[in-house]
């Protein structure tokens, strides 16, 4: 009996033991990679697109931004839309995970490849906005810049106020000559009726720095069977002047495609 308490108590702290220096061993190395925190630094940005006209309230409104990483040791990390106590002004914040390891290390001798800049464009939803005037606000490279944008009452209570196609990709060219006169717009997408085709009314329309491409769809017939019939479309659109553009293309959902073009 007292053998068997003896390698029973034995064995009890020899756990206890293993059990402790298992914790000691482990422990701070477990506890490190938990608090390990990625160093993060805030985006000037070159540009944010939208609309300041076309959006209703029961729209998702989009922003689109742009702008630049300093070198390849930096990628994009969470965006952030802020309201103030008001409601009407949305600031917007883009952040990149800055990395320091590896060849990052001394980014002062990166390779020139690596050390140049990397330009970035990225599409933010502002979701459903109550009808009203508001603004945009973000950091640019010099100062602060604002953008206004107007939010209409929707005249139907359908998601979106015209029934768009179901677009699937836009096309153009990413810089373009503004001696050319005009540019194209190429769209392809699906039509999801038998009966759906294209509307007469489709257009493109200009707000700003942004060219809105409105395709809508039409039905022939009362009856109508489910199908995927794909389309192409080419838009040929008035060259404005000299600058960097947006080409936003609605779809269904509250979806959109979008493309930034720089005209010279």
């Amino acid at each position: 009996m007292k053998t068997k308490a003896f390698l029973k108590a034995h064995t009890y702290s020899s756990m206890a033991f293993f059990a402790l220096l298992g914790a000691s061993a482990w422990a701070p190395q477990a506890l490190s990679e938990v608090l390990v925190v990625p160093e993060t630094a805030l985006l000037r940005l070159d540009n944010a697109f939208i609309a300041n006209k076309g959006f209703d309230d029961n729209d998702n409104a989009q922003v689109v931004i742009e702008g630049q990483l300093p070198n390849s040791c930096y990628s994009l990390a969470q965006s952030l839309v802020e309201r103030d106590a008001q409601g009407f002004t949305l600031e917007i914040r883009q952040n990149a995970i800055v990395s320091r390891s590896g060849i990052c290390e001394n980014m002062d001798q990166l390779p020139p490849d690596l050390a140049a800049p990397r330009r970035f464009w990225k599409v933010l939803d502002l979701g459903l906005l109550a009808a009203g005037d508001y603004e945009i606000r973000f950091s640019g490279r010099e100062a602060v810049q604002t953008k206004p944008f107007r939010i209409d009452i929707a005249p139907t209570d359908q998601t979106d106020t015209m029934a768009y196609v179901q677009v699937g990709n836009l096309f153009a060219n990413d810089r373009i000559d503004s001696s050319a006169g005009e540019f194209e717009i190429r769209v392809t997408g699906e039509l999801t009726s038998s009966c759906a085709e294209i509307s007469k009314d489709s257009r493109v329309e200009r707000v700003g720095d942004v060219f809105v491409v409105l395709l809508g769809i039409e039905r022939t017939e009362d009856f109508c069977l489910p199908a995927n019939r794909p389309f192409y479309r080419i838009l040929k659109v008035k060259a404005p002047e000299a600058g960097r553009y947006l080409v936003h293309a609605r779809s269904v959902g509250g979806e959109s495609r979008n493309k930034i073009i720089e005209i010279f």
